[in-house]
């Protein structure tokens, strides 16, 4: 199950769980991985996940990013498209129709149809402005659909996929009137609708965006989008750049060092440039070439098979190297951190070196911003217990807080 941390996400994937289960009691849930809705997360824990549990043979994803994901995980593994089906919810771009007509991984998804929606929510934004009451809720269509009725909803033409208005209007179930098929008369009218965007690289979004504007434009109405996505995502980078700066802080001069891979280890290394003289062990190859730059500190690189996928030295001749070497503090990077779980990352290989990691050094510094905290990865590294530092935003609740303290576990706030 590839989900998302937001509750409508969450519950697509209890809603799709529970009606399989109807259908099939014996289901099995193997693994629940928040993918972050993005296309490379969705990659990389498919291919993790299936490395670690072979005998799956059904991936449910929350839209067509993840699923899309998913499907090139699949690919990239070599699997039988036939003992392995990818589910999607949405099929609202023209790639995931494409691939439904060509078969493979894709047999079968839910269409919610963005160009429905989209008028829709106009249609609800127009009402709303002239002090009409709405409904708790807009319900709109949606059709599960497979190679064999796909045209019947839909009809490729040379720019892409078109919906049939006439095959929505007659035969699908509906609780609104769609304005695809009578034509609303207004009074007054705003004169700007605004739609506020979480991830407008999404095919949904792009769909809808599209819809909503055109549907606007029809009445003349200025149509503004807002992407909150890179809103937060400056915001959050902010942050970690912060998080490195504190973390930067607790290196004192002659302190061997152990730095972890990911962009945070990235921000870290940019942070220390300029700090007195350090000896500094990484397998990661970007925090590498980011120290170079500054002379007086020693660099020892692990060596090991490179990762391409986030730059990382891994196998045998890393964990090996870090056999014989001792730090002074180990600045480490994970992908989730619960107290049932513990600390997990999202690959075998990455998470054995960062267990050698552990083991050779005297203090464990835990860099995370507070959106990994209540996750799960693929794979346990090690119980929350195994740090003794956690470096962290001033948005972690204070609940997590106590419990970190209750552990034993030392606090530093950056300073956001």
């Amino acid at each position: 199950d590839l989900t998302y941390h937001l509750s409508n996400t969450l519950a697509r994937s209890r809603g799709f769980l529970a009606g399989l289960r109807e259908s099939l009691p014996s289901a099995e849930l193997r693994l629940t991985l928040d993918a972050q809705s993005r296309y490379e997360t969705a990659t990389q824990l498919t291919r993790d996940a299936l490395a670690v549990h072979p005998d799956i043979n059904l991936i449910f994803a929350i839209n067509d990013v993840t699923a899309w994901g998913a499907m090139h995980a699949c690919r990239d593994l070599g699997l039988d498209p036939h003992g392995l089906l990818v589910l999607p919810f949405g099929l609202e771009g023209d790639a995931l129709k494409d691939a439904l007509l060509e078969g493979g991984f894709f047999r079968g998804g839910l269409a919610m149809f963005p160009e429905v929606v989209g008028p829709v929510c106009v249609e609800a934004a127009i009402a709303a402005f002239n002090g009409q009451p709405l409904p708790a809720r807009l319900v709109t269509p949606h059709a599960v659909l497979t190679s064999e009725n796909l045209n019947e909803v839909f009809v490729r033409q040379v720019d892409g996929w078109r919906l049939r208005w006439e095959s929505v209007c007659e035969h699908l179930p509906m609780k609104v009137t769609l304005p695809g098929c009578e034509a609303p008369v207004h009074d007054r009218l705003p004169g700007r609708v605004g739609f506020v965007v979480p991830f407008l690289e999404h095919a949904w979004y792009q769909r809808l965006s599209a819809e909503m504007q055109a549907y606007a434009a029809n009445y003349q109405i200025d149509f503004e989008i807002v992407d909150v996505e890179k809103n937060l995502e400056d915001e959050l980078d902010w942050r970690r750049r912060e998080i490195a700066r504190a973390a930067a802080e607790l290196v004192q001069p002659g302190d061997v060092i152990l730095v972890d891979g990911g962009p945070q280890a990235n921000y870290l290394a940019e942070a220390l440039l300029g700090k007195p003289a350090l000896t500094v062990i990484t397998n990661a190859v970007p925090v590498f070439e980011i120290l170079r730059q500054d002379p007086q500190h020693i660099l020892i690189l692990t060596g090991g098979a490179y990762r391409q996928s986030s730059q990382v030295l891994v196998g045998p001749t890393a964990e090996g190297a870090l056999d014989e070497l001792r730090a002074d503090k180990l600045f480490l990077n994970v992908a989730g951190i619960s107290f049932d779980f513990g600390l997990s990352h999202t690959n075998i290989s990455e998470v054995t070196i960062k267990q050698a990691m552990i083991r050779s050094a005297r203090e464990v510094i835990l860099l995370a911003d507070h959106t990994l905290f209540g996750q799960d990865s693929v794979v346990q590294l090690a119980p929350v217990s195994a740090v003794q530092r956690v470096v962290t935003d001033d948005a972690l609740p204070a609940s997590i807080r106590l419990d970190l303290n209750k552990l034993g576990i030392k606090l530093t706030l950056a300073n956001v």
